[in-house]
């Protein structure tokens, strides 16, 4: 199933806003960092104690671009199409 910018989904009393500031906040935990703090900031390790700490490894841009990337993918219809002899396959896109 795929959504078009008309068939958005919504549920009473949860604030997209509020969940996404969740999120953005809960990923420096995994190493992914803001954009500016990629390469400077520093955090806890999850699977050793609270005073060693790694570097953030990838910016938030980078996943959000990955995760747009995928679900734009979701939306595609892919077949398997041949030439007019039959000869040679490949695969047809079209919007899903």
């Amino acid at each position: 199933m795929h959504r078009t910018a008309l068939q958005v989904a919504r549920l009473a009393g949860v604030s997209d806003a509020k969940e996404f500031a969740v999120v953005r906040r809960a990923l420096p935990a995994f190493g992914i960092g803001p954009p500016e703090q990629a390469a400077s900031r520093r955090i806890p390790s999850a699977v050793e104690d609270a005073s060693t700490t790694r570097p953030c490894r990838a910016p938030q841009a980078a996943v959000w671009r990955i995760l747009s990337a995928v679900l734009l993918l979701g939306n595609l219809a892919f077949s398997l199409a041949s030439d007019a002899a039959g000869a040679d396959d490949y695969a047809q896109v079209s919007r899903g």
